[in-house]
């Protein structure tokens, strides 16, 4: 009976989606530093007050991650990268939505900063959960 599970062949799974799911936690914010210049010209706030912006997003990773441990465990990891994922998605469109209707004056500098601190608080909350899902998932998928 053993000899029989170890003669069928394992089928490889590809790594490349996981790596795909984690790298773009690094391209957004490489992205936004690379266009930090534009956003401050474009939008007329200070460099300080996107620093801020970004600091927000990142310090939330902290206090998030330990809840998002225990949705791997509960949802499993596949579930909690496509969360991880929607949130990126939600996140950067709030950002570009809030800079494009600051930079044209469609909305006053308040209501533009409030929708791009919401999009650094989306951000912060839910791509946090992005590194340790791959990771179990990774482990998951190895054996």
């Amino acid at each position: 009976m053993s000899s029989k599970i170890e003669d069928t062949p394992q089928k490889t799974l590809s790594c490349w989606p996981l790596a795909f799911s984690a790298g773009l936690l690094g391209i957004g914010q490489n992205g936004l530093l690379v266009v930090l210049p534009v956003l401050v010209i474009q939008t007329n706030l200070s460099l300080s007050v996107w620093a801020a912006l970004l600091m927000l997003g990142s310090m939330l990773f902290l206090p998030s991650s330990p809840w998002w441990g225990k949705q791997i465990s509960l949802t499993g990891s596949k579930t909690v990268v496509l969360w991880a994922l929607g949130g990126y998605g939600v996140s950067f469109t709030l950002l570009g939505l809030g800079s494009v209707l600051m930079a044209t004056g469609a909305v006053t500098t308040a209501v533009g900063l409030g929708i791009l601190i919401i999009a650094r608080i989306v951000y912060g909350l839910t791509v946090s959960a992005m590194v340790p899902a791959c990771q179990v998932w990774a482990l998951q998928r190895a054996g």
